[in-house]
């Protein structure tokens, strides 16, 4: 299945078929949205303000919910590898471990 996801900051996740154009759903988060990346083909990562990183999956259901850092917003979630993703607010960047669920200790 192909599906694309969109946030927004009056709090709204969508995911769309790509192939109809059709809203698969729509469910409305605790605080505005930023960002966004698929961490595997059911599970989206989501970004907001606060620093928060929402893990949710294709059901519409939060499954994780964690700080990256209390304050500005979450502009930035992508990929870095299978087991790793990037994680951006203006003030830091984090790289955060999705086997074992928490932000890498800063060296």
């Amino acid at each position: 299945q192909q599906t694309i996801a969109t946030v927004s900051s009056d709090q709204n996740l969508i995911m769309t078929s790509v192939r109809s154009e059709q809203r698969i759903f729509q469910m409305n988060l605790p605080t505005p949205l930023w960002s966004c990346s698929w961490k595997d083909r059911s599970t989206l990562c989501v970004g907001g303000t606060q620093g928060k990183l929402f893990f949710v999956d294709g059901r519409g259901v939060i499954i994780y919910e964690t700080i990256l850092e209390k304050g500005p917003p979450i502009f930035s979630v992508s990929s870095f590898s299978s087991d790793l993703l990037l994680v951006s607010s203006p003030v830091t960047t984090k790289i955060f471990d999705l086997k074992a669920m928490k932000f890498l200790p800063e060296k």
